[in-house]
């Protein structure tokens, strides 16, 4: 199993964390910030895990730039989608790049969201739930 996480803007810890569960989970995961990453990096991957920080209910435009481009070009792939918001704040960026997906009839595997404070850092624990999200991963995506 193959899986690259892909992280915009401020969420390389929460993408790093998810990264190291999946590996624990015995997954072959790469983690890299979106503008070192191409479609074809994309359509050689199972597991397409992309997330960045939800910025008024909006998904990041160089997040979803690659996906609408890389969409199509692996017909078996599946989504896994996080992003970074206020604690108790409504939809964000992963359930808009579900929406994508979806409408491209690609399989949504999984989708989250890890907590901030006002000052947009992470709560204490999430990086750790992070890790666990990505370990749980595993069994879920097999």
């Amino acid at each position: 199993m193959k899986a690259l996480v892909v992280y915009e803007g401020n969420t390389e810890k929460i993408a790093q964390a998810i990264c190291s569960g999946l590996k624990q989970g015995g997954v072959d995961a790469a983690c890299k910030a979106v503008g070192a990453v191409s479609p074809a990096d994309l359509a050689n991957t199972e597991y397409w895990v992309l997330g960045g920080p939800s910025n008024g209910f909006l998904a990041g435009r160089k997040i979803t730039g690659l996906l609408k481009k890389s969409l199509g070009t692996n017909s078996n792939a599946a989504g896994v989608l996080f992003d970074t918001r206020m604690a108790g704040a409504p939809s964000g960026m992963s359930e808009k790049l579900a929406a994508l997906m979806r409408g491209a009839n690609m399989k949504v595997a999984s989708w989250t969201y890890f907590s901030t404070g006002p000052n947009k850092e992470l709560l204490p624990g999430e990086e750790t739930m992070a890790v666990v999200y990505g370990r749980n991963l595993v069994n879920s995506l097999k």
